[in-house]
């Protein structure tokens, strides 16, 4: 049997992606095979998203479009940035469950496919109509691409200004943090101890009780601004390891078990652990397989590879 048979290159790339959207399973070898295939693979799913923008997918399709917008953020597709910001004024709420209803991994999509078009993000934070979530979304990565320097300060800051003081209906946290990560990046961080929130007809006696309040809340903004800014390094997708991990798939662990099984199953016999960091230095391609050197890529994190 030829190299190609075995590996199943060269069959259409419509049916591997039928099998990435198996749900309930992690597909591993599709998921390889699409990543190495990216030239083939990438259009089909920008356009997956380009159709959710207009109408939501059904269960299957929604799982490609999650484990799909993974692999366009890995390879770093700009022009995915467009559809995909439409699908989150649209589908806000149904994008986001994609994501266990957390920002984290759809902020990193956002983060690895952005254009360079920071007003398609901020158009919608000024959207009153739009939801509340989107708002949120959008203008937390919009912040974090602030902070980087890919979206102007001054951009940001207008848009601040035209939402001071607006009352948020529905994700008011969301709201609320996403506006203080905004004012973190137009201000410098040594400042932030001088941002509150503004007044809503205090009384003059409640002044200084509030005061006090707002100096404490404004100690724990600060540092939850650092540990925001600091973190901004990790977002863009890396290699296939970095997305089997984004997924929550736990392959890593089946293959220890597999290799536990290959070597007998005996009590008490344990694979050889390797260490990945071995002989890594940093201006050594990362582990991770991103293609980046390791001190621009996990050089930070690799205690705890």
């Amino acid at each position: 049997m030829s190299e190609t048979a075995a590996t199943g290159e060269g069959r259409p790339i419509k049916q591997v992606l039928a099998e990435l959207a198996t749900s309930g399973s992690a597909p591993v070898a599709p998921l390889k095979e699409c990543m190495g295939r990216s030239s083939e693979t990438v259009p089909v799913l920008r356009d997956l998203v380009a159709l959710a923008a207009v109408e939501w997918p059904d269960d299957d399709q929604a799982t490609l479009l999650h484990r799909g917008l993974y692999i366009l953020a890995s390879a770093r597709d700009r022009a995915t940035f467009k559809p995909l910001v439409r699908l989150l004024r649209r589908y806000p709420e149904e994008l986001l469950s994609l994501f266990d209803n957390t920002f984290y991994g759809l902020l990193r999509i956002i983060h690895s496919v952005f254009d360079g078009d920071g007003e398609a993000l901020l158009t919608i934070v000024v959207e009153r109509d739009a939801s509340q979530v989107a708002r949120a979304i959008a203008l937390w990565a919009a912040s974090q691409l602030a902070l980087l320097g890919r979206i102007p300060r001054d951009l940001l800051a207008r848009v601040m200004e035209e939402i001071e003081g607006e009352d948020p209906v529905g994700g008011e946290t969301f709201w609320k943090t996403a506006r203080m990560l905004g004012r973190g990046a137009i201000t410098e961080i040594d400042s932030i101890g001088h941002w509150s929130e503004p007044d809503s007809g205090d009384e003059a006696g409640e002044k200084g009780e509030r005061d006090g309040e707002r100096h404490e809340q404004d100690e724990e903004d600060t540092g939850r601004v650092k540990d925001f800014r600091d973190s901004l390094k990790y977002l863009r997708l890396g290699g296939i390891r970095d997305v089997i991990l984004s997924l929550g798939w736990d392959v890593f662990e089946q293959e220890e078990k597999t290799s536990r099984m290959e070597m007998g199953g005996k009590a008490g016999l344990r694979r050889k652990v390797t260490d990945s960091w071995r002989n890594v230095g940093r201006n050594d391609p990362c582990p991770c397989g991103s293609g980046r050197k390791t001190k621009k890529c996990c050089w930070d994190k690799r205690d705890g590879w």
